[in-house]
């Protein structure tokens, strides 16, 4: 089976450079399949993604925008239990492959909703043709993320927001223009550096992490 998207065939070369170095080198990794990430940079930011775009454009007083009918649903998981999930691969889950997301599916509509409700506005949306190769549907199974790791996302998606649209009053002006919707898994990039788990190949978005001596 091949990927159908772009940014799932860079994802899937990934795993693929990963199982190179294990079957070459012996080096132990720990894959993990990282659904959307939201939340906070380290910054203070509200950080990229459509639910930070979605809370600025609400900010501003403009118009969100929905690319396809809103129905198309992802699986969205804070960037701290992310960072959490990251740290515990350093250690744990030799040659796994691991899925980490929050297990619960929302339509980009119903997204769209939650961050009206913590701005205290009602969303007007503008509704754009839906670009094409776009998924439309992502949840994500973490229970074999549980078993390994001893994982489970905390941040419940309604309390993420709120932390968002509240960095975005406290900042006054926000610092992203994009108000568009169109959001995968997000993207890949293949860094090689050292960690404080020791010498690792990291893979963010798709996500390989822990690799390990």
């Amino acid at each position: 089976m091949f990927p159908s998207a772009h940014m799932a065939s860079a994802k899937a070369a990934g795993d693929m450079y990963l199982h190179v170095y294990r079957e070459l080198s012996g080096l132990v990794a720990t894959s993990l399949m990282v659904a959307n990430v939201f939340g906070p940079t380290a910054a203070g930011t509200p950080g990229p993604g459509v639910i930070s775009s979605f809370a600025i454009a609400l900010a501003e007083s403009r118009r969100p925008v929905i690319y396809g009918d809103g129905t198309q649903t992802r699986d969205f998981v804070y960037v701290g239990d992310v960072a959490r999930a990251f740290v515990l691969a350093c250690t744990a889950g030799d040659h796994e492959l691991l899925n980490i997301g929050s297990g619960t599916e929302h339509s980009i509509n119903q997204l769209l909703a939650l961050v009206g409700e913590a701005s205290g506005v009602v969303p007007d949306p503008i509704y754009e043709s839906a670009e094409r190769g776009e998924v439309e549907r992502i949840c994500l199974d973490v229970s074999r993320a549980d078993r390994v790791l001893g994982w489970r996302p905390t941040i419940a998606l309604g309390d993420g927001i709120g932390e968002i649209v509240g960095r975005l009053r406290s900042i006054g002006e926000p610092t992203l223009s994009s108000g568009g919707t169109t959001e995968g898994c997000g993207g890949t990039r293949l860094v090689a550096r050292q960690v404080g788990c020791g010498p690792s190949l990291t893979v963010s978005g798709s996500a390989q992490a822990g690799v390990r001596d």
